[in-house]
């Protein structure tokens, strides 16, 4: 909201990747609107090099995008131990049952078509962000 001057450094910064710009358009609009900070992505290779600069609460990820695939990223933060949780977006309802994503600690998997709301109640579940 216009207006609200929190300070910078207190709105948390969420990462979203995805190589369709269209859903980043309104993924950002709808994380916007819950007072985060979006860090944009297009590829899994941007993506990757955003996670490792740190400062971020979570990242949202597409699965299938240019150089590294989104299981790639997520495996990677696994075997960094990088702690941040991650909402994946898929058009493949069959990878949730993925190794990986099954032992991610902090992880929600939402299929596409992902509404506002579905993204929005994942995030909140994982910031613990209240209403």
């Amino acid at each position: 909201p216009i207006g609200m001057a929190a300070p910078m450094d207190q709105k948390p910064r969420v990462l979203l990747a995805d190589d369709d710009k269209r859903i980043r358009i309104v993924f950002r609009m709808c994380l916007e609107r819950m007072g985060l900070t979006v860090v944009e992505a297009n590829d899994g290779n941007e993506a990757w090099k955003t996670i490792l600069q740190g400062g971020l609460a979570l990242v949202v990820l597409d699965m299938k995008m240019p150089g590294l695939h989104g299981l790639e990223v997520v495996t990677r933060m696994t075997s960094q131990q990088i702690d941040l949780p991650v909402v994946i977006c898929s058009a493949y309802d069959q990878l949730k049952d993925e190794f990986v994503i099954a032992t991610h600690p902090r992880l929600r998997y939402l299929v596409k078509p992902v509404s506002a709301e579905a993204l929005e109640g994942a995030i909140r579940d994982l910031l613990t962000i209240t209403a």
